[in-house]
């Protein structure tokens, strides 16, 4: 990587007008807190720019990215932006898939893949500088890990350095609770027009959006974004859509179980003289750039897990968002040019709408954590510095699940048993079942199972979320 390749980026992109600001911060603090609106740039030159400042033999700068089709993207054009190869200077490791070398020192990570680090070295070692990007999903690995590395750093990494980093989030109580200082980067948006539509339910969302898709492709220029909830949604949408639009009009579907190829193709630029209409998840509403997109329809829903304390298991819901996923999706469309917004909700209904989601650490099961933090070294996982302290009840019903498995014992201190389970990238129940698994065929009937339950086909070529 030259000083030129970046300076470049420095003069061009909005977060580099903040960037020796926020290596100054990391210099005299322990964490510093950085946010900025869609497309300043944060997500890709911030963690060259912190790695190019550190003294040489520091070690390397990890970034967690909560989706994997991001953590690809902003891999290969952090590559592209520094003139190497994917893997190189610049890899990633998701699920199932990595691309790293001995010459990678900045690495993009998915949530699990993170905690798992940090449970099989807990010292970090030749890490400098963990980065959270999109901090505001707070996913609950993304909750752990940073609970984890706050404890490491207080305990034996003094020399650690954290980087919260979000378009938008409540800065006031994480910047306290870390001792961090706000460093705010102004970006660069574009006026969104927003227009209120025929309110979605969730009964009848797909076909909602289907008809405000139509509409905006009437009404507006441009690539179209839609918000639905999930994949069957999605599915619903594309078939109404089908055979609506002229030849030069494409529709995308973009979710988390697509092959990355299919991924790529929808976040591609559009061809000359083509319009994209990508019918998206939350996937899309952060850090991944779709070309060309100048409006969204958002249907106002999402899929959130949900954890039933009666069954000891979590089931999805189809819920209504909050304010902030709202902001994030509507950005979407003010990238590169005025926009416009399509919200299928009334101003009343908005008005009765949460500011912000809740941690998710509040509402799933916290089985995994709890095995995760025994893994990790043990401990009172209560006493952790958690931003938002799990539930004690949830965390007691974990404790007893995993004690049942066999995974720890009645200190909570994990035993051998446990850290097999925690070494694999699932569910401790169905890594109890494949691992209890008896003889070839029971194992490979037990590895189906799992794919299933965990959402990805064993039948496909190409099993990429």
């Amino acid at each position: 990587m030259t000083d030129m390749c970046l300076d470049k980026y420095i003069h061009s992109l909005p977060i580099g007008q903040v960037a020796q600001e926020v290596n100054d911060a990391l210099r005299s603090h322990p964490a510093v807190v950085v946010t900025a609106p869609p497309g300043a740039g944060k997500s890709t030159l911030l963690p060259l720019t912190i790695y190019r400042a550190l003294p040489p033999g520091q070690g390397k700068v990890i970034m967690l990215e909560p989706r994997r089709v991001a953590a690809r993207q902003i891999a290969e054009r952090m590559a592209q932006m520094t003139g190497t190869a994917v893997g190189d200077m610049v890899g990633y490791r998701v699920r199932f898939e990595s691309k790293v070398s001995e010459n990678t020192c900045v690495e993009v990570l998915t949530e699990g893949i993170l905690t798992r680090m940090m449970t099989s070295d807990p010292t970090l070692d030749g890490i400098s500088t963990i980065i959270f990007d999109e901090f505001h999903e707070r996913g609950i690995n993304t909750d752990t890990a940073l609970a984890l590395a706050r404890e490491t750093q207080r305990t034996i990494r003094p020399d650690l350095k954290i980087v919260v980093m979000s378009a938008t989030i409540d800065t006031t109580a994480l910047c306290q609770a870390l001792n961090a200082p706000l460093i705010e980067s102004k970006g660069r948006m574009y006026d969104v027009e927003v227009t209120y539509g025929n309110e979605a339910t969730v009964y009848d969302c797909a076909e909602v959006v289907a008809a405000t898709v139509c509409r905006a492709w009437r009404e507006n220029d441009g690539s179209i974004l839609a918000f639905l909830p999930g994949e069957g949604e999605i599915a619903k949408c594309a078939e109404m859509l089908d055979g609506s639009f002229p030849s030069s009009t494409v529709v995308y579907p973009l979710y988390g179980r697509l092959s990355s190829k299919e991924q790529r193709a929808a976040i591609a630029p559009p061809n000359d003289g083509e319009r994209k209409i990508v019918l998206a998840t939350p996937i899309a509403e952060t850090s991944i750039t779709i070309e060309g997109v100048t409006v969204v329809v958002d249907s106002g829903f999402c899929r959130r897990m949900v954890y039933d304390p009666h069954c000891a298991l979590e089931h999805l819901e189809t819920v209504r968002i909050s304010m902030d996923m709202a902001r994030q999706r509507m950005g979407r469309a003010g990238r590169v040019a005025a926009g416009r917004c399509y919200r299928l909700w009334s101003k009343a209904t908005e008005a009765q709408m949460r500011e912000c989601r809740e941690p998710e650490i509040a509402t799933t099961d916290l089985t995994s954590l709890v095995l995760s933090v025994a893994a990790w070294g043990g401990g009172d996982i209560e006493k952790l510095p958690w931003l938002t302290p799990p539930p004690s009840s949830n965390v007691h019903r974990a404790e007893n699940l995993l004690e049942s498995l066999g995974a720890i014992d009645d200190r909570h201190h994990i035993t051998r048993h446990g850290e097999a389970l925690a070494k694999l990238p699932c569910h401790p129940r169905m890594a109890q079942m494949l691992i209890k698994a008896d003889g070839n065929a029971m194992k490979a009937l037990a590895t189906d199972i799992a794919a299933l339950l965990e959402e990805r086909d064993p039948l496909s070529k190409e099993n990429d979320a």
